[in-house]
């Protein structure tokens, strides 16, 4: 698919949605031959776009028009998944082109990114402190700092050689290499060394694990065109989940800096995603993706999502071949919506009606104005509709009263502060936030409800300016961030991380979470 008709196919189904809004007005106007009108205008554009994005074994038998919002959310999810693979594909292809020419793929790599790329050194200040950031939100999973205070290695580590694969391998019956099985090893897998020659190492058998007496199998360490095939990894690498750092400087993002620290509040704030994705933002810098887009979801509004703990946003990080990248990026908060998990299109309504009534210079709520109070018990656990009985100057809390007669509590009104009680919106129905705009802050925190705020000792700030914030050391514990404004964000570091599960280490060939040996089809 070309950049052409991914353009064209974003402008049709930009088209479509606004038709499916003239559709919903039509609707509740009662124009039925209007209704008409627009289902034949969508039912051709999503010709138009089935015409140019691929399906499945390229059959568009059985395909329904584009003629809700789901399914217009669906396809732009699609587009833009095949845009961010077109971008990685001509990268990687391009360096692949290289090969034999004397040039090298790194430089090529880099150049077509646009970006300056530099390894962090394992032993400087800045690694040890990127690798304190990783494991004070999850568990040890970083060992590459190897100064002063470098953390020590698992005691129960077994004293065996490791090695994983750059490429993929086919396996052999005999050192020597001429006795090919049907077995390959696939590239990024790790395996124990079980003996070696000067040019080949051996592994268990795949189909004979536990038969160490009768041998395995044996791979050769460089191809016969002199590319190495297999890496020997070092006591550090073995146990270590990141395997490498890199600090990155963006063509695509020079913009950015005067935003951030017009902003301010600035973090070093983690981001994970699938390897495609993150090629595509080193080359066209990180942006708000169409709503829909983004197919790890979007609870929170259409924006750009980070975390405060390593281990959240590892659980986004796709691998290709046991090999994954994760993004640490410096993200000017601003003004934070604090929510937490559910709640956010709550918060947003009364954000929005404060903040403008803020600026009309008027009250936050009138006496005789119509609110939803959800947050006191004894007005049970739906929502309640009620009226503002009395706002106490002194203290700025608002009284209100139950408009439902059969559910009014005996006594005095009940007291909520201002942001406790949302607006009724026209019909009863709440309109649906997509993100903050009008609520006068700059980003969302979801609050996980332990660790958000909390700077224990031994948290890092970093010499450009961000702090590296520390939540607590759980998954369902970590909070959520998010930058409705991509220039608000910008890429300091490429973490490569990796799987450690070992292939050929009894029952783990067949446990592994990584790809099985491949049987070779002719």
């Amino acid at each position: 698919m070309c950049i052409r008709d991914r353009k064209q196919a974003f402008k049709l189904l930009s088209e479509i949605q606004a038709l499916l809004d003239q559709k919903k007005s039509k609707r509740v106007a009662g124009d039925l031959e209007a209704i008409q009108a627009i289902a034949e205008q969508i039912c051709d554009a999503s010709s138009q776009v089935y015409e140019l994005v691929p399906t499945a074994n390229f059959s568009h038998s059985n395909v329904r028009p584009l003629d809700n919002e789901n399914a217009v959310l669906a396809m732009l999810a699609r587009v833009q998944s095949l845009d961010d693979l077109a971008v990685a594909a001509k990268i990687l292809l391009g360096a692949q082109s290289l090969d034999g020419s004397g040039g090298s793929r790194v430089e090529y790599i880099h150049s077509a990114l646009q970006c300056a790329v530099r390894l962090v050194d394992a032993g400087s200040p800045e690694m040890k402190a990127l690798e304190g950031y990783i494991n004070l939100t999850a568990d040890p999973q970083c060992y590459l700092y190897t100064g002063e205070g470098e953390r020590s290695l698992p005691k129960d580590l077994a004293d065996v050689s490791v090695w994983r694969a750059v490429n993929k391998v086919q396996c052999f019956l005999d050192s020597d290499l001429t006795k090919p099985t049907e077995f390959w090893l696939p590239a990024g897998s790790r395996v124990q060394e079980r003996g070696s020659s000067a040019d080949s190492i051996m592994i268990a058998d795949p189909s004979k694990p536990h038969d160490v007496k009768n041998g395995g199998l044996w791979l050769g360490r460089v191809s016969a065109h002199g590319h190495e095939h297999l890496t020997k990894l070092s006591k550090r690498m073995q146990v270590s989940a990141v395997s490498a750092v890199y600090r990155v400087d963006l063509a695509a993002e020079d913009g950015k800096a005067a935003r951030i620290g017009e902003v301010g509040t600035r973090e070093l704030l983690w981001h994970g995603t699938g390897v495609a994705n993150a090629i595509s933002m080193l080359s066209q810098g990180m942006l708000v993706k169409p709503r829909g887009a983004d197919q790890c979801g979007s609870a929170y509004g259409d924006g750009l999502y980070f975390a405060n703990a390593f281990a959240k946003s590892r659980g986004y990080t796709r691998c290709h071949n046991g090999t994954g990248l994760m993004l640490l990026c410096d993200v000017a908060k601003g003004e934070t919506l604090k929510v937490t998990d559910g709640d956010w299109q709550t918060r947003v309504a009364i954000a929005r009606h404060l903040h403008a009534r803020k600026q009309a210079g008027l009250p936050p709520w009138k006496v005789g104005e119509e609110c939803w109070a959800m947050t006191k018990s004894q007005w049970g656990s739906n929502r309640n509709k009620c009226v503002v009985d009395k706002v106490e100057e002194d203290t700025g809390r608002v009284l209100v009263r139950t408009l439902d007669a059969t559910r009014t509590p005996t006594g005095d009104p009940i007291g909520f502060e201002p942001d406790e009680l949302q607006p009724v919106p026209n019909g009863d129905v709440p309109e649906y936030a997509s993100d903050i705009t009008g609520t006068g802050y700059d980003s969302t925190h979801v609050m996980a409800g332990e660790g958000a705020d909390k700077k224990p000792e031994g948290g890092v700030v970093h010499p450009s300016g961000p702090t590296m914030p520390v939540g607590a050391n759980s998954y369902s514990a970590h909070d959520e961030i998010i930058v409705y404004d991509a220039q608000q964000a910008r890429i300091v570091y490429v973490l490569e991380v990796q799987e450690t599960t070992l292939l050929g280490m009894g029952g783990a060939w067949r446990d592994s979470p990584l790809r099985k040996i491949e049987e070779k089809k002719e």
